[in-house]
């Protein structure tokens, strides 16, 4: 089951990270279809490296935004960033090793905890930065 953002389902309302969102949703497809086709070792790993690259860019670049324009909420946000990134590095080390092999429910689990940071903190980052719409620069997608 493929999944991607609208109104319902995790949009924040503001188009530069709703794009960032997909991307992240668009690898984390491509890792359960891998998983669901039965591949193992490097395209998981490859996959597993993309995600962790490109969420760590879309962090660094809601956090720029939070900064900017004085989130009050940046510390606990950051937080939970630094959490995830954690969380999937450990991932990616564990299946490397050999230790746990990477399943649908671990796919599926990664899913949750994304549409979960949308829906929740993103959510209150998106509908803070739409706030302040009249002080932004346009942004580039």
């Amino acid at each position: 089951m493929t999944m991607s953002l609208t109104t319902d389902n995790g949009s924040v309302g503001f188009e530069a990270l709703d794009s960032e969102h997909e991307v992240q949703i668009e690898l984390i497809n491509a890792l359960r279809q891998a998983v669901e086709q039965g591949q193992k070792g490097a395209l998981i790993d490859e996959i597993l490296d993309q995600l962790i690259a490109y969420t760590n860019a879309h962090f660094m670049s809601e956090q720029l935004l939070m900064r900017l324009y004085a989130y009050p909420f940046y510390e606990s946000h950051t937080q939970e960033h630094d959490h995830l990134i954690e969380q999937v590095q450990s991932l990616q080390e564990r299946c490397r090793a050999g230790d746990i092999a990477m399943t649908l429910q671990t796919g599926s689990a990664l899913r949750e905890w994304l549409l979960d940071h949308i829906k929740g903190l993103d959510y209150s980052l998106g509908s803070y930065l739409n706030k302040q719409d009249s002080f932004l620069p346009p942004i580039q997608t």
